[in-house]
């Protein structure tokens, strides 16, 4: 039965609700970025939810995610600057957006500091791209010079 995994009222509580079994709505979730790329256990775990479907079974699903301590919707509010990731179960596949908010502005998946390639760290003038990550297999974008935009994913340099 499909879900939408949403942003908890409750500190590092989520919320699993159904909207009928064909609705289609995708699931999702927030981690703080420094939290997610230090925590192996948790980017196991999507790569878990993802292979084991996150429709299968929300209240396991649920109850994994929340293990890990996501960011809430009043968390998210409260904090002035955050840099998390946001995962969705889109079809089956892991999509995960970088999320930067300083100032008061929100930024997805801005480009890397000081505009270098995410490849070869030249500077220049850098295109988005996607491609799946190494680190949990999840769907991602990358910023890329001419050069290494003509490359074949696995022929960069990134462990995203």
């Amino acid at each position: 039965m499909p879900g939408l995994l949403k942003m908890g009222s409750r500190k590092g509580q989520s919320d699993v609700s159904h909207e009928g079994e064909n609705s289609g709505n995708p699931m999702m979730v927030i981690f703080r970025a420094s939290q997610y790329l230090s925590d192996t256990a948790c980017q196991r775990a999507m790569v878990r939810i993802t292979h084991d479907g996150p429709d299968k079974n929300p209240a396991a699903t649920k109850e994994l995610v929340d293990s890990f301590h996501p960011l809430t919707k009043d968390e998210l509010k409260q904090l002035p600057e955050v840099d998390a990731y946001g995962f969705t179960w889109i079809k089956g596949a892991l999509v995960r957006t970088h999320v930067v908010t300083k100032n008061g502005f929100a930024r997805t998946n801005p480009p890397p500091d000081d505009y270098r390639c995410d490849s070869c760290h030249v500077k220049g003038w850098l295109q988005m791209h996607y491609q799946r990550s190494k680190v949990d297999g999840a769907v991602v974008p990358v910023w890329l010079c001419p050069t290494c935009k003509k490359l074949e994913p696995n022929e960069r340099g990134i462990r995203f």
